[in-house]
């Protein structure tokens, strides 16, 4: 109910240590995804709630799973949201 008709961010920090063949530095790159869920009625609750789902998940929700048609709209990357933001953490490691 906290995030129904509202929006949120997802925010994943990640830490980069470089080995001794390479320069050695330790980046800190993070990335905020922002999430705007529709207004949840009280069956749609129940009936996610009734799923494995949202047990295992930060936030106990899925974007690419069965929560993905409660969700308005994605302001960001949403591998971010998913896992890790893959697409900043690769420029990193070239």
């Amino acid at each position: 109910k906290t995030l129904s008709g509202r929006e949120h961010s997802v925010i994943t920090g990640v830490a980069i240590i470089k080995n001794e063949a390479g320069v050695c530095s330790v980046l800190k790159p993070s990335e905020e995804t922002l999430v705007k869920f529709k207004n949840l009625t009280d069956e749609d609750i129940d009936d996610y709630t009734n799923t494995a789902e949202p047990y295992d998940k930060a936030g106990s929700y899925a974007l690419q799973g069965e929560a993905r048609r409660f969700v308005e709209y994605v302001n960001g990357d949403s591998e971010n949201v998913i896992g890790l933001p893959a697409g900043k953490i690769l420029k990193y490691l070239d």
